[in-house]
């Protein structure tokens, strides 16, 4: 019987809250939560016998040996590899795949030989074989797919020439899901004398694999992944092609005997084990695979399965629903997209609710480029989530009916934040304060004394709704259509222009503070409005205004005038977002606009861009007089709403 409520009490983490929600975790893809059992075991080690493997003639040292080599042979057994001396710890699937790379390549590679991978393959298991093909001058092949998500296998077998020394292949999709028929693929390598290796980071978790049965040459997968720490990895490899393979680094106990004439190297494992060992990781890792083993792998998979099929059936019932990868044989892995929702978006959504999902293109960019897409959201599910939690997503509310979007973002950084912080950022790039504040609200309070170039990085997404994150080897594009409120003192004394009070700064100080803002970004901002200090009479007064429910009813109307305007122009719905063509259509004034504009123009040495703001503001002043044409009065009162970008506002 499989028992979800007593696995899920086994990881506490499971049971805290985000956001005031209840965690929903579907982002196993990624990485596993750890079950209690590991995280003590890693404790323990730490506390009663932390000590380095391997030559050491004290107690502890022996008794973490033990440890460790008794980690050594759990796996063996996890994946039924023939001898511990197959089984190589790494610090993952990734250096896995590059020691195989370095060392297969330095033993069996020339120029002109060939590597076949698949389109569906992660970056791990591609960028390693093209940093060796320049080096080596090899040739990258790359096994096609269907529009379900499944390899060509015929496309497969025309791949393989006398130059193709080796097969390197993911068991199943971290984007799709798809399993792939590894057994079969590595026959028809085997056909042609070519080795095979299985990337099995995203089997290993959710399938008893056996790389016997497989006959698998090569096989690598993460400790993470399986519920096991970070930092810890397995390559299997038989061990006829370990001994012919040279060692991957240098150092540690890999060496059996070291002169400066020359160095002789240690049998397997220890061949490939440069440097001390994380013995605690590997500890971990066993504690682990004995967790999933105990509660049995083929239980695991038929419980997955079920979950899949659930959520799959579920997710088709939202409309424009897109569903990527609908492979026959499928793994817990579902990306998918909605309408035109931006994955960062629902992403961002969602974790307001407490669900975690990935986002992004995956590591998998060259998949993302055949499926014709920038990136998926991504639920993976593991041995701990349930069909509730999947309502969950799907509904996306949660018991008490709390919407999906229940207010609008606001985000009011400091004036002390940096770039990166700013507009996002790092080796892995993630969303800044900009992308954060998408459909919604960014506040700067006092506006110069921001860093200048925190400031200009806002020039882009202001014109562009958009933020670009290059870097070397991708570019990562966040949606940033936000509502930027900014407020200042006209100089540092806070006092320039003040009707009663003296400025006791300078000019100079007066301009430099001013300066500190660029007129390139005074020209994207719509309303510039110089506050004059109120008398305490007027505070004072008791004499209502306008209710401010009377302003969102005219506020509600103009936009719905907005919304019927542009109902057949996607990605526009607002004033706002017009283009130079939109506003040739909808904001073009009359001949006594026209002349007023241009007066304007000349006598305040306004931009071109500033041209554009005002007529956007000019048709929103209309609209919200219910006026078809945009009337002098109404350019008047936008041009009365660019104070600051007036050559002479600071004298």
């Amino acid at each position: 019987m499989y028992d979800i409520q007593k696995i899920r009490a086994d990881f506490p983490i499971l049971s805290r809250e985000v956001y005031g929600k209840p965690l929903v975790y579907l982002d196993n893809g990624a990485t596993t939560q750890k079950p209690r059992c590991v995280v003590d075991a890693i404790t323990d080690e730490y506390y009663s016998v932390n000590a380095n493997v391997h030559r050491g003639v004290h107690f502890l040292s022996q008794q973490a040996t033990e440890l460790h080599e008794a980690s050594r042979e759990t796996v063996r057994k996890f994946i039924n590899a023939g001898s511990i001396n197959e089984i190589v710890f790494t610090r993952g699937t990734t250096e896995s795949i590059n020691l195989l790379a370095s060392s297969f390549g330095e033993a069996f590679l020339h120029p002109g030989d060939e590597v076949i991978v698949s389109v569906m393959e992660h970056h791990s298991n591609i960028v390693p074989w093209q940093l060796l093909a320049e080096r080596k001058c090899i040739n990258l092949k790359v096994i096609p797919m269907n529009d379900r998500g499944e390899l060509l296998m015929d496309e497969y077998e025309k791949l393989f020439t006398d130059r193709t020394k080796i097969v390197s292949v993911v068991h199943v999709s971290n984007v799709l899901g798809t399993v792939n028929p590894i057994k079969e693929m590595i026959k028809i390598a085997h056909n042609h004398d070519v080795p095979f290796l299985v990337d099995a980071a995203q089997s290993i978790p959710h399938m008893a694999v056996d790389v016997k049965d497989l006959d698998a040459d090569f096989l690598v997968f993460s400790g993470h992944k399986v519920y096991g720490p970070t930092g810890v990895g397995v390559l299997y490899g038989k061990e006829e092609w370990l001994n012919k393979l040279p060692p991957y680094q240098g150092g540690g106990e890999m060496i059996k005997h070291v002169s400066f004439e020359r160095t002789t190297f240690n049998e397997l494992p220890f061949k490939f084990e440069a440097g001390t060992p994380d013995y605690i990781g590997t500890t971990g890792l066993a504690k682990a695979l004995d967790y999933v083993s105990a509660i049995g792998m083929d239980k695991i998979a038929a419980y997955e399965h079920e979950l899949t099929e659930y959520a799959t059936q579920r997710l088709k019932t939202i409309p424009g629903m897109r569903i990527f990868g609908e492979a026959a044989e499928k793994g817990s892995v579902i990306s998918f997209l909605v309408g035109d929702i931006h994955h960062f978006d629902m992403g961002t959504l969602l974790d307001r609710l407490g669900i975690a999902v990935r986002t992004g293109h995956h590591c998998a960019q060259p998949l993302m480029q055949r499926l014709g897409i920038e990136g998926t959201v991504r639920a993976s599910f593991g041995i701990y989530n349930t069909k509730e939690e999947i309502d969950v997503l799907v509904a996306g509310r949660l018991q008490n009916n709390t919407g999906l979007i229940s207010k609008r973002p606001f985000r009011d950084p400091h004036h002390t934040i940096s770039t990166v912080a700013m507009t996002g950022g790092g080796s892995y790039p993630q969303p800044g304060e900009i992308s954060l504040a998408h459909n919604g609200i960014l506040f700067l309070d006092e506006l110069p004394e921001f860093n200048r170039s925190v400031l200009e990085v806002l020039r882009q997404p202001l014109e562009d709704r958009k933020i670009t994150i290059s870097r070397v080897k991708s570019n990562v594009e966040y949606p940033a259509s936000f509502m930027l409120v900014a407020s200042m003192n006209p100089c540092p004394c806070g006092y320039y222009n003040h009707p009663t009070k003296a400025c006791v700064c300078s000019p100079g100080q007066v301009q430099k503070y001013l300066n500190r803002i660029s007129g390139p970004l005074l020209d994207r901002i719509d309303l510039q409005i110089e506050v004059v200090p109120v008398p305490f009479e007027k505070m004072s007064d008791a004499h209502p205004g306008e209710a401010s429910s009377i302003i969102r009813e005219r506020v509600i109307s103009a936009r719905q005038i907005q919304e019927n305007r542009y109902a057949d122009i996607p990605g526009v719905y607002c004033n706002a977002q017009m283009s130079s063509k939109l506003l040739s259509l909808y904001a073009r004034p009359d001949d006594k606009g026209l002349a007023l504009l241009k007066n304007a123009m000349n006598r305040l040495n306004l931009s071109a861009r500033a041209y554009d703001r005002i007529l956007k503001v000019a048709r929103t002043i209309a609209d919200l007089e219910n006026s078809d044409l945009i009337q002098p009065s109404h350019l008047a009162e936008a041009i009365g709403y660019r104070n600051l970008d007036r050559e002479d506002w600071a004298g």
